[in-house]
C-alpha cells in the first residue's frame, strides 16, 4: 500500500490477516450505529426555529418565469404536465454563465421539476432535433432497471414541445448538449455550468 493512512494500513493487515474477524466487526459497528439510530428516532429531535438572513435575489426572473411559460403554454415541453406549481422556467445556459442572457426567453424550457433538474445537472439535453436524450454514461449501473427512475428516462428520444414563440437558440442548445456528453472527468460537468463566451 503506497499512498495510504496509517490507519488505512492498519485496517488493511487486519484483513488480509483474519478477513471474517474484520467482516464480523464492521457489521457488529453497523449494527451499534443501526441501534442509535433507532433510539434517536424515539426522542423528539431539536426543536425547529427561524432566523432572519440576507439573500440575493435575481431580478428579473419573474419577467423571464412569465415569458417561458407562457410561451410553452403552461405545459412542460418534455411531459406535457400542466400545473403551474410543478413547471420550472429552466435556463438552458446557466443564469451565473452569461449575465446577457439572463432573461432572454430563448434561453429558457418550461420543464417539470424533476426533468428541470435532470436537465440543470446535465443528466438530460436535446439533440440537433430537439429530442430529448439522456446522458446514460452519468447514471449510476442499474439505473435504468429501477421501475422508479423508469418514468423519467421514458421520454428519451421525445420530440421536444416546442413554443408558440421564443423558440430555444440552437446555440444554447448545443453548448448545453457539450456539457452533457463530456466525461465525467472533464472539468466541465456536475452542474458546474462552465462559462460561454459573451457577445
Amino acid at each position: 500500500m503506497t499512498h495510504g493512512a496509517r490507519g488505512e494500513e492498519a485496517v488493511w493487515k487486519e484483513f488480509i490477516h483474519d478477513p471474517e474477524a474484520l467482516a464480523f466487526e464492521a457489521a457488529s459497528l453497523r449494527g451499534g450505529i443501526l441501534d442509535d439510530l433507532e433510539e434517536l428516532s424515539e426522542t423528539p429531535g431539536p426543536v425547529g426555529r427561524d432566523s432572519l438572513a440576507l439573500s440575493k435575489r435575481r431580478i428579473g426572473q419573474t419577467f423571464f418565469r412569465a415569458a417561458v411559460l407562457a410561451a410553452y403554454d403552461d405545459h412542460c415541453c418534455v411531459t406535457g404536465v400542466s400545473i403551474p406549481e410543478l413547471l420550472m422556467a429552466s435556463h438552458i445556459v446557466g443564469w451565473a454563465v452569461n449575465a446577457d442572457q439572463r432573461t432572454n426567453p430563448r434561453n429558457g424550457l418550461c420543464l417539470n421539476a424533476l426533468h428541470d433538474r435532470a436537465f440543470d445537472r446535465f443528466l438530460m439535453y436535446f439533440d440537433v432535433e430537439r429530442r430529448v436524450r439522456f446522458a446514460n454514461h452519468r447514471f449510476p449501473a442499474g439505473f435504468a432497471a429501477d421501475c422508479g427512475n423508469q418514468w423519467l428516462l421514458s421520454f428519451e428520444g421525445k420530440a421536444m414541445r416546442e413554443p408558440k414563440k421564443f423558440l430555444p437558440d440552437p446555440e444554447f442548445l448545443g453548448w448545453h448538449r457539450e456539457r452533457s456528453l463530456a466525461t465525467a472527468d472533464s472539468s466541465e460537468v456536475g452542474g458546474s455550468r462552465a462559462t460561454l463566451a459573451e457577445d
